[in-house]
């Protein structure tokens, strides 16, 4: 636990779980969520590469920070989601709330707001459509060391472009001899 999250799982939960027990959920869904944010890929290599390495190029699908609404604003360096050159502005149907309120029989409930699909914001950029990330082509071009074998992992800290939120997630290449 310490290993994959630093001294930072401990000091969090510390301050936020009541007993034993809800420590140890916080804990648990703590280390769920680093490795669920990774992309992980199986790299399929011959026995010859295997055992006296490689240099191999390893291309993915991954999320990556909008470069539309990053480079208008500096101080939006990983992607804003508003249009280059505009300011952001409240939704004018929800007054930038993110959410109606519908009259469902005897109960009113919230829901996310159609014009702005809840964020709240107009002038989405025309690229991401708002939310910052869009989809591209990743090339590593991995140094394989020598002697690894099937199931082995090689992970790229950082490497694996953004998650939806725009933090920068890992990746794990999951070896096949």
């Amino acid at each position: 636990m310490y290993d994959k999250m630093g001294m930072g799982a401990f000091n969090e939960c510390a301050s936020n779980c009541a007993d034993f027990s809800s420590a140890i959920h916080e804990l648990m869904r703590a280390m769920w969520m680093q490795s669920s944010r990774a992309v992980k890929i199986t790299l399929s290599l011959s026995f010859r590469e295997a055992a006296h390495g490689c240099q191999n190029p390893v291309i993915f699908l991954a999320l990556v920070h909008c470069r539309m609404c990053s480079m208008d604003d500096s101080k939006y360096l990983d992607g804003s989601g508003i249009r280059a050159g505009a300011r952001q502005q409240p939704c004018s149907e929800c007054r930038g709330l993110g959410k109606n309120a519908r009259k469902q029989g005897l109960f009113i409930i919230r829901v996310p707001c159609s014009a702005c699909g809840g964020s709240g914001s107009q002038n989405f950029c025309n690229v991401c459509s708002g939310g910052g990330v869009v989809r591209e082509t990743k090339t590593h071009d991995m140094r394989i060391p020598p002697g690894l074998d099937t199931g082995m992992r090689i992970i790229i800290r950082k490497g694996g472009g953004v998650d939806p939120l725009g933090r920068l997630i890992d990746l794990i290449l999951i070896l096949k001899v």
